[in-house]
């Protein structure tokens, strides 16, 4: 089903909620343990945006052993113009041409969701995949209401 092999984490929380998180990765594509990670925006943004997104993903260094450090051209590109919300996985993003962004965000900022789409997003840069495939999240999905839910949001 995956083409990576899949290491299972648990953390403590994030500031997005109460609930213990788990977590997936792909144990080849994570970066270096106690190494620097750098990012850089792709597009000139106020200096209160930089601030927020830097903000937003610091959130992680408690959780992972690494570092962030911002710089002209970084391993992980952000671009806040997006079509739609992605990032590369871990370390794909190397992978990708310089002058094309590695994490990209559409959800506008000024959205209720713009932190926790940038939080979920930086964290697939990081290497993490989705949390319902953890073997342990035993999800008791209502697969109507997620078809319902989907239909209405996505048409």
């Amino acid at each position: 089903m995956h083409r990576y092999p899949l290491v299972k984490m648990y953390s403590c929380n994030f500031s997005s909620g109460q609930r213990r998180k788990r977590s997936i990765a792909y144990s080849n594509l994570l970066w270096d343990n106690a190494s620097t990670v750098t990012f850089s925006f792709m597009e000139d943004l106020p200096d209160e945006l930089e601030y927020r997104v830097e903000r937003v993903i610091r959130q992680w260094e408690p959780f992972v052993s690494l570092t962030f450090e911002q710089v002209e051209q970084g391993q992980i590109r952000i671009a806040l113009n997006g079509r739609e919300n992605y990032s590369a996985i871990g370390t794909e993003a190397l992978e990708f041409d310089p002058a094309e962004p590695t994490l990209v965000i559409q959800t506008d900022p000024q959205d209720q969701l713009f932190e926790a789409t940038l939080l979920h997003e930086f964290g697939h840069a990081l290497g993490f995949h989705h949390a319902h495939l953890h073997p342990d999240a035993n999800i008791p999905w209502d697969i109507e209401a997620v078809y319902r839910h989907f239909k209405e949001i996505q048409g």
